[in-house]
């Protein structure tokens, strides 16, 4: 019923992790929890390793971080959705939703960089 599957930030894709062990958001992420596979949802579940995602950060010319193999809090994905959500509605000119998840944001948000 529980997977140990989480969310992971990787820009320009949402992926999901299958770590070995339990995991809880903001519980530092320690080697006894090794993600053992990648998941991308958007890709029918297609399944892949650190690998590939080595090889999409240097084709994409972005610098490799730790974050982008780990887990991230859930605080993160919702910034990281609501951002989109934002950019979607100023691209179709709905300014005025932008500007209400805009102050969600900040109002969620107050202690972090959004």
């Amino acid at each position: 019923n529980n997977l140990p599957v989480y969310g992971v930030d990787l820009p320009g894709h949402f992926l999901l992790a299958y770590t070995r062990d339990y995991w809880m958001p903001g519980w530092p992420f320690e080697e006894s929890n090794k993600v053992l596979f990648y998941i991308n949802p958007f890709k029918n579940g297609a399944v892949f390793t650190a690998r590939e995602i080595e090889a999409y950060l240097e084709q994409s010319q972005l610098k490799k971080k730790e974050t982008y193999f780990i887990p991230c809090t859930n605080e993160k994905l919702v910034v990281r959705y609501l951002k989109a959500v934002q950019q979607i509605n100023t691209q179709l000119n709905k300014l005025d939703v932008a500007d209400n998840i805009e102050s969600l944001l900040k109002q969620l948000f107050l202690k972090q960089d959004v």
